[in-house]
């Protein structure tokens, strides 16, 4: 910047000089009357424009360059913070919260967790009234049921109500049963008797959960089997229902004692397999094959496999059809005995009527439906009934 400044100088000086030189020649030429007045009046314009007027010679300023050079650069340095400083304060601008504003802001977050709170609150009790309202639910059900088994009682330990089955086979329909509708006590020796094609093993199929019913409702102990699906039959006829057929159904590569253990493995509280094969008589029998064995003792321990799953029901198809007069007299013993001693439900299928004086109550079957249904005050021994 000093450099232009004395070049600018330099120049002015020049011009003032030349023009001196042309006043003084045209002087000399004594040419004075001609000089043109014009032209020294703009030369003194000139002076006063450079400002020649001041006999005074321009100072220089001491170390007038690094001066300059120091002031420009300062004066940068100072724009450039000026300018860092306002983008500094326009960044802060957007996070300071003025006084006023600040007390709004907190005012709106105290806000904000009030209502939180209540939410909170308000979700809480929201979910203890549901809780409330579904322990509530389940306790009124449960003494409603309660409620009904009471009021049934014991009659209604088992129920069939308009229990119906149909057999499709093409377009031909076969109604086993047409309309169902009996009732059992808990701990009853009950005998369904009917002639063949009655519909009575159809009754216990049913009942044992190894068949379902077209239409109506099965009750067994306050539920309803009738709705029951796939798992919760297989769970039934496992815990709840001891199975005695007319042919034995025995594993005949175990022995008596293996055929009953084999049950007690899949049952929740199973008797002593040792103890209940004593309990039919054979003891000295237990290590046999079944081909080992009489018919008779054969069917002693199909009871025995089904006393010692411990079920609610004992069902028993013709449990003396493929037995002699005298065998078939002790299989029922033992099955009536059963029934007195442990309280167990106990329910015979047979087609001989003669045997309807043993049990505590007797339902008679015809094409399908219940011809009657009788209960024995003093039902027989088994020893005193002869067919």
């Amino acid at each position: 910047m000093d450099n232009r400044n004395k070049n600018s100088k330099s120049e002015q000086e020049g011009m003032l000089e030349l023009l001196e030189e042309e006043i003084e020649e045209s002087v000399l030429e004594e040419d004075v009357e001609e000089f043109d007045d014009e032209a020294v009046e703009a030369f003194e314009e000139f002076k006063e424009l450079i400002g020649e007027d001041s006999d005074e010679e321009p100072q220089e300023i001491e170390g007038s360059d690094e001066s300059a050079s120091k002031n420009d650069f300062d004066d940068i340095e100072k724009q450039r913070e000026n300018e860092e400083k306002a983008i500094r304060a326009n960044r802060s601008r957007k996070h300071v919260v003025a006084p006023e504003d600040k007390i709004d802001f907190e005012s709106s977050k105290k806000r904000r967790n009030e209502k939180k709170r209540f939410e909170d609150k308000r979700s809480e009790k929201a979910e203890k009234i549901s809780s409330a309202k579904k322990e509530k639910f389940e306790k009124r059900r449960e003494e409603k049921t309660s409620k009904q088994n009471k009021n049934v009682g014991e009659e209604g330990y088992i129920r069939f109500e308009n229990v119906k089955k149909i057999y499709r086979m093409g377009e031909v329909e076969i109604e086993a049963l047409g309309g169902v509708d009996f009732s059992i006590s808990k701990g009853e020796f009950v005998i369904i008797a009917g002639a063949s094609g009655a519909g009575k093993s159809t009754i216990l199929n049913i009942l044992g959960g190894m068949d379902s019913l077209s239409s109506g409702r099965i009750f067994v102990d306050g539920n309803e089997i009738s709705k029951y699906n796939d798992k919760q039959l297989i769970s039934y006829r496992r815990y709840d229902v001891g199975f005695v057929f007319q042919f034995y159904n025995l594993v005949q590569n175990l022995n008596a004692l293996e055929n009953v253990q084999l049950a007690t493995q899949i049952c929740k509280n199973p008797l002593d397999a040792e103890q209940t094969i004593i309990d039919v008589g054979l003891e000295e029998r237990k290590h046999n094959l079944p081909a080992q064995l009489s018919g008779g003792e054969q069917q002693r321990v199909a009871i025995a496999r089904a006393l010692a799953k411990n079920p609610k029901l004992l069902l028993c198809d013709e449990p003396t059809g493929a037995l002699d007069y005298k065998t078939g007299k002790a299989i029922l013993k033992l099955l009536q005995e059963t029934s007195r001693k442990t309280g167990m439900t106990v329910v015979v299928i047979t087609h001989n009527l003669a045997l309807t004086a043993m049990g505590d109550k007797v339902i008679k079957v015809k094409s399908g439906k219940i011809e009657s249904m009788e209960i024995n005050e003093n039902p027989l021994d088994v020893d005193l009934i002869e067919y």
